[in-house]
């Protein structure tokens, strides 16, 4: 939900809007649940695993623009991946909005904790040698015709001479294909982390899932850039591209907004090099990383008897505060 544009003639988009900012007051942000990323915070912070946040989380990368954000409104706290996106939101005079690094990072930094393994440079531990990953999410319909794009990309996926291979697909994709459609595919396992199913068992172990199955593939072939794709290169898989319109439509426009960062992302194939890793670190927020500490502070998970009544305190104080806020963006709009 974040980004979309408040204007007075779409009533539509403005009742969206706030409900969406209604529910982040209450600390039920969908944008916090949609791939388990509050779960992952709570678990790096050690607290309960029902902890709400009170604001909005970044839910996903975003590569359609040079400031990887599309927040457009101080309603409700932000927390953003990196300090470029924060520092682009503060010049335009937004002042609720933090950086905090990404799920993903967190998530790694708990593997640790846990002596997870990563198989870094070793392709031998690794049992599947591509893992096909379709980023362009369909807005498919269960009466519609299998999308013109997702038969390609199965189809070159089946054809590949990979002896071990398997596909992501989004719920929506992997949910509208039937056993006739899955039947054309027989070299395929097809896979779905089920990330978009909100308040579930199954978007909470959504990042799980990917780190299990990049730490034990050995290629990644997508078909355009994702926030798996910068998952891939910190688990230091190998990189291939199925360049299709979507591919060539995303490159030409990165490099005519001389996104320098996205179209090398975008252009090299095999071991990811170390100018790539350090892209990608920065694009994940690296060094906005927080401490346990830091994370329980932010989100005013401190344990105390009183946290409860602040978050609601909280939660009153915004919604007290909302009509005057959306006077000031219609007045901007």
């Amino acid at each position: 939900m974040i980004g979309r544009k408040l204007h007075q003639r779409d009533p539509e988009v403005i009742s969206t809007r706030i409900l969406e900012t209604l529910v982040s007051y209450l600390g039920h942000s969908s944008e916090n649940e949609v791939y388990g990323n509050r779960r992952i915070f709570c678990e790096y912070a050690g607290v309960d695993s029902r902890s709400l946040v009170f604001g909005r989380i970044q839910h996903g990368w975003i590569h359609m623009n040079n400031q990887r954000t599309l927040i457009k409104n101080d309603l409700v706290d932000t927390y953003l991946w990196s300090n470029n996106s924060r520092q682009f939101c503060i010049n335009r005079g937004l002042s609720r909005i933090h950086s905090i690094g990404s799920p993903w990072l967190y998530l790694l930094e708990i593997s640790k904790r846990l002596g997870w393994g990563i198989n870094l440079n070793n392709d031998s531990e690794r049992n599947l040698d591509e893992l096909w990953i379709y980023g362009a999410h369909s807005t498919i319909t269960p009466t519609d015709n299998l999308d013109v794009q997702l038969q390609d990309f199965l189809e070159a996926a089946n054809k590949s001479q990979a002896k071990s291979k398997s596909v992501l697909l989004y719920y929506v994709d992997y949910f509208h294909l039937n056993h006739d459609a899955k039947s054309k595919y027989p070299n395929l396992q097809i896979l779905t982390a089920l990330g978009g199913r909100l308040h579930s068992s199954t978007a909470d172990a959504h990042l799980y899932i990917l780190y299990w199955l990049l730490n034990n593939c050995k290629t990644v072939v997508f078909d355009v850039p994702t926030s798996a794709l910068l998952y891939a290169v910190t688990m230091d898989c190998k990189i291939s591209w199925h360049k299709n319109s979507n591919h060539k439509a995303i490159l030409s426009d990165s490099i005519m907004r001389n996104d320098d960062f996205l179209t090398a992302l975008m252009s090299f194939e095999g071991a990811p090099s170390q100018m790539i890793k350090v892209g990608v670190g920065a694009e994940l927020g690296f060094e906005s990383l927080k401490t346990p500490e830091e994370i329980r502070q932010l989100f005013n998970w401190n344990r105390s008897k009183n946290s409860k009544f602040r978050g609601l305190y909280k939660s009153f104080y915004y919604l007290c505060t909302l009509p005057f806020k959306l006077g000031t963006l219609r007045a901007k709009a």
